[in-house]
């Protein structure tokens, strides 16, 4: 994998222009199966919320939490288009292209990025949507490669997201699924966790991460 950095400068300007359409489900595997607004609560209240909404050929997909924000564009069959990230005061942006992507971010008067290249890549800061296409059963594992969009030159990091099983959330019945870094690294890497449910649409039930824990009520 090759990267071309960008030398640091003081703003990186970056816009995401995202229409409006009426929600609609958006099936298959690789897509995304469920549509509208889904909100996640922490037990002190806070809320995590992500909606999904078709534009055009294209599906937008949102996200917040007490930590970030993030808007996502891609193609009905997942093929990510862009994405916006704001953590804090940092806001970084990812411009996908066949075989890689652009870059960038930008902290008060600090910015960076690069030009990354590498196939394949799905979008890290939407997987909500993304593994709940997959019919999830025992033995499943899905590999695949994601860009950090905390890093500072845009790193890249292949994941495993593995069946852990069925089990019960508030909400009803769910299917477990863990995604941690691939190889060497996935023993003391991070772990994030999500849960979906075992009715069709597969709707997001609960979440577990470096934030906390969120769930559906």
């Amino acid at each position: 994998m090759r990267r071309r950095r960008f030398a640091r400068t003081a703003a990186i300007a970056a816009a995401l222009a995202l229409g409006v359409a009426s929600g609609a489900a958006l099936a298959g595997t690789g897509g995304f199966p469920w549509s509208g607004t889904s909100t996640l609560y922490a037990a002190d209240g806070k809320a995590m919320t992500w909606s999904l909404r078709a534009d055009g050929a294209d599906v937008v997909i949102e996200g917040k939490s007490p930590a970030w924000t993030v808007s996502h564009r891609a193609h009905a069959d997942g093929t990510p288009v862009s994405t916006t990230k704001t953590k804090g005061g940092r806001t970084a942006t990812v411009a996908y292209r066949a075989g890689g992507a652009t870059y960038a971010w930008k902290d008060g008067a600090e910015a960076g990025g690069g030009e990354i290249d590498a196939k394949g890549l799905w979008d890290g800061d939407a997987l909500e949507a993304r593994l709940a296409a997959f019919p999830w059963a025992a033995g499943k594992v899905v590999s695949f490669s994601v860009i950090d969009t905390d890093s500072e030159d845009g790193d890249v990091y292949e994941m495993n997201a593995k069946y852990i099983g069925l089990e019960t959330c508030k909400a009803g019945p769910c299917h477990h699924v863990k995604v941690a870094l691939a190889g060497i690294k996935a023993g003391f890497g991070p772990k994030w966790h999500f849960w979906f449910g075992a009715t069709p649409g597969a709707p997001y039930l609960k979440f577990q991460g470096r934030i906390g824990t969120f769930e559906a009520r």
